[in-house]
């Protein structure tokens, strides 16, 4: 490549530069409205919210093992009231 040809490509390259750091700036200004707009969505608000309490359970399952320990209890609880009722039934047919 010659020096001519050189210089050239680099002044078309700062030129094209210059329209690509404008387009951004114009893409800013541009962003900045629809952040405005999504803002004031209530389905934004709404999605936010879910997203946040799935974030919460994620890190409360990771740290405490929520879901864990709530199995734990609703099979307990479960077990404790088929029992009362095995022992109703069987009370009941042994009296029969």
């Amino acid at each position: 490549m010659k020096v001519g040809q050189f210089a050239t490509t680099m002044t078309k390259s700062a030129i094209g530069l210059r329209g690509f750091i404008g387009a951004l700036k114009n893409g800013q200004s541009t962003m900045a409205a629809f952040n405005a707009v999504v803002g004031m969505n209530p389905f934004t608000i709404i999605a936010v919210a879910i997203a946040a309490v799935v974030g919460a359970l994620v890190f409360l399952q990771v740290k405490f093992n929520i879901f864990g320990q709530a199995w734990n209890a609703i099979t307990a609880v479960w077990g404790a009231a088929a029992g009362v009722v095995q022992r109703s039934v069987r009370s009941y047919w042994a009296g029969c």
